[in-house]
């Protein structure tokens, strides 16, 4: 088997960099830089370059996608539900933008938000049967989490039929998800 590339971040934070000084209004350097930045786990940078090419050009969902989960991981809920909505503008029929909606509504005890951008990005999967490309998720994994959100909101709201429900039809998505067979266990223990 092949094995992927180790990624020579150095080398394509430099090459972006001077793609930057180039043509400073090209915001695919500044969302390249944040990609760069992303994958090492440096939010923070991260967050500065994307807003840079958000503040060049404001519909650009490559930047505004990749924004959100940073403001995640760097626990600015309240930012990234803001810049996923943007993202929606621009992108509504996107799963994972719904996806991951639910997953910060449920972070944040909005329970109902997280049902209705959880379903949706289930029915949106249905129907294109693709999910957004970004990192390595597949429209399995999407799926499965979507469920899995569905779950936890449902949880959140404390009807765990309905929570099993959408948990169980996780476990049968990703039949190798420790998450989704712990959160099913514990809503069933619920």
């Amino acid at each position: 088997a092949r094995r992927a590339p180790t990624p020579r971040y150095d080398e394509a934070e430099q090459q972006y960099r001077r793609a930057a000084s180039l043509d400073p209004t090209d915001a695919r350097s500044y969302a390249g830089l944040g990609n760069v930045y992303l994958d090492q786990k440096r939010f923070k940078d991260a967050v500065a370059q994307y807003q840079h090419a958000i503040e060049l050009k404001t519909d650009y969902s490559d930047a505004l996608m990749p924004l959100g989960y940073a403001l995640v991981s760097l626990n600015r809920l309240p930012e990234a539900i803001e810049k996923y909505k943007q993202a929606l503008k621009v992108d509504p029929s996107n799963p994972e933008i719904h996806n991951n909606l639910g997953y910060i509504y449920n972070h944040t005890g909005r329970y109902d938000d997280a049902v209705a951008a959880c379903l949706e990005a289930i029915r949106l999967l249905g129907e294109t049967g693709e999910a957004y490309k970004q990192g390595f998720q597949t429209r399995q994994e999407v799926l499965s989490h979507a469920y899995k959100n569905l779950g936890n909101a449902y949880n959140g709201m404390n009807n765990y039929e309905a929570a099993a429900k959408a948990l169980r039809q996780a476990t049968i998505i990703e039949p190798n998800s420790a998450a989704a067979f712990f959160n099913l266990g514990l809503t069933l223990y619920s």
